[in-house]
């Protein structure tokens, strides 16, 4: 991001009380970075590339864990191979608009 880091925007959100699950997407590994993004709530820290199901499978987590207790969660296939093609995402792709579809 030009502005500002993933950690930077992750405590900003924090600050301003949002309960948004984060998904870090990074194209360095950084195990100090990870743990901190960790540690303030990250719901995960992904390295590109990644494979589709791997981002799939962390977006399904997110949203379990945020779920409110006893309503109703998403139905997610199991496998990324049964969402439409609009919603998939390559690993090589940085663009990851497609998900909101």
């Amino acid at each position: 991001m030009p502005t500002l880091n993933g950690l930077e925007l992750q405590h900003i959100l924090a600050k301003a009380g949002s309960l948004l699950p984060i998904i870090f997407l990074t194209g360095t590994a950084d195990i100090p970075k990870a743990v901190q993004a960790m540690k303030h709530g990250a719901s995960d820290f992904l390295t590109k590339p990644v494979h589709d199901e791997d981002l799939l499978a962390a977006v399904r987590t997110a949203i379990e864990k945020t779920a409110p207790v006893g309503g109703s969660r998403p139905n997610f296939p199991k496998s990324a191979r049964a969402w439409p093609r609009s919603h998939h995402v390559s690993g090589k792709c940085s663009n990851t608009s497609s998900l909101a579809n």
